[in-house]
């Protein structure tokens, strides 16, 4: 980030200094835990945030501080539009369906799909290519084209491509991530909450006007003023989609759209590193490069190197928001930090606020083991 001391120095000034609603676990039995993560929110300039933290046990705790929407206080029960934490979720969906004998990561997508790179037209683009980023497409308008209508079989024709050889290079795409789901969809004939709900057995949806009575955060932008990105409120008003697949019209759902409790993202997290169904997303697929020297692309999943090895998970950022899911594949230790608006300084991909959530909590002893 060029200007990264300069954006620090703006949070710090125009950030709000939230101030907490609820504890619960370790961090209302450790004072000195509780007083050293509420300094970290605080630090990151969190407008809200939901913090839960967990060992080879379970669940250990959860801190809410903050505003979720307006008034409304961040409550255990609050959910967050996870933005590309989504993309982890969506691989480990793809990932026990590869377990289960019901697809194949090294199968013809684009040929599913209707997409290939023009310049490789014998190269397959495959389901494991759109997962690490290696499928040569790269982002452009189409999203936000997704999010006004657009269909699947309309998006492919547009698809853009980075020329090189699908499989050879990584390039982060967020559109390739969005293709995963339409592909999921046409194969299994069930739509992406259903597979989520068959995988995870966890409250969740990646359809925002699917949740009725609880909460979903806004998104706040605190630099350079501070203003609502999104309104929960508004999405959960949405008109709501007929159940059922429906690949081209549910195509840009799968990168970013997933909203969670940080208790069950914390779960997720807990069941990915010890279920054999997503084993296959700890195997290295590519580095991230220049993008972040500390991080190499497993499937939809970040593997980091000293001085955070062995501890995975993957990073969301979004319209002024930021969340963190990690853990140590070793220890067990780790945590879900989902927020409704904070600073997004960081130097390479993980932002501070997670970087310093890293070092707190999937250290070898654990924090609240000391």
């Amino acid at each position: 980030m060029k200007y990264l001391s300069a954006y620090r120095a703006l949070a710090a000034a125009l950030g709000p200094r939230a101030k907490e609603n609820t504890v619960s676990g370790v961090f209302a039995k450790d004072e000195r835990l509780r007083r050293e993560s509420l300094a970290m929110l605080r630090r990151a300039r969190v407008v809200g945030a939901s913090l839960c933290v967990f060992d080879r046990d379970g669940v250990a705790g959860e801190m809410q501080v903050g505003f979720a929407r307006g008034a409304d206080p961040v409550l255990p029960g609050t959910n967050f539009r996870t933005a590309s934490v989504s993309k982890m979720v969506t691989g480990a969906i793809a990932a026990a369906l590869a377990a289960q004998g019901k697809l194949d990561l090294d199968m013809d997508a684009g040929g599913l799909l209707g997409i290939g790179a023009p310049k490789y037209p014998n190269d397959r683009i495959t389901l494991r290519m759109l997962l690490s980023h290696t499928s040569s497409i790269r982002d452009t308008s189409l999203l936000e084209r997704a999010a006004e209508g657009m269909t699947l079989s309309d998006a492919a024709k547009r698809v853009a491509y980075t020329g090189d050889r699908p499989g050879e290079r990584f390039c982060y795409s967020n559109e390739g991530a969005a293709l995963v789901g339409a592909l999921l969809e046409t194969v299994t004939g069930k739509d992406l909450d259903e597979l989520y709900h068959d995988t995870f057995h966890l409250p969740g949806t990646f359809f925002p006007n699917r949740l009725e009575k609880d909460v979903l955060a806004d998104a706040v932008k605190i630099v350079p003023r501070r203003k609502i990105a999104y309104s929960g409120a508004k999405m959960q008003a949405a008109k709501t989609e007929a159940a059922g697949a429906d690949p081209q019209r549910h195509w840009g759902r799968a990168h970013g759209s997933l909203c969670l409790r940080a208790s069950d993202a914390a779960r997720i997290a807990m069941a990915i590193r010890t279920d054999a169904r997503f084993q296959a997303m700890f195997a290295p697929q590519v580095p991230f490069g220049s993008r972040d020297p500390m991080i190499t692309e497993g499937l939809s999943l970040f593997l980091l190197s000293d001085p955070f090895a062995g501890v995975c998970g993957h990073q969301g950022l979004a319209y002024g928001a930021a969340h963190g899911v990690f853990f140590s594949r070793e220890t067990g230790y780790g945590f879900a930090l989902l927020t409704s608006g904070c600073s997004l300084a960081r130097r390479y991909v993980l932002t501070d606020m997670n970087l310093a959530a890293i070092r707190l909590f999937t250290e070898e002893k654990g924090p609240w083991k000391r």
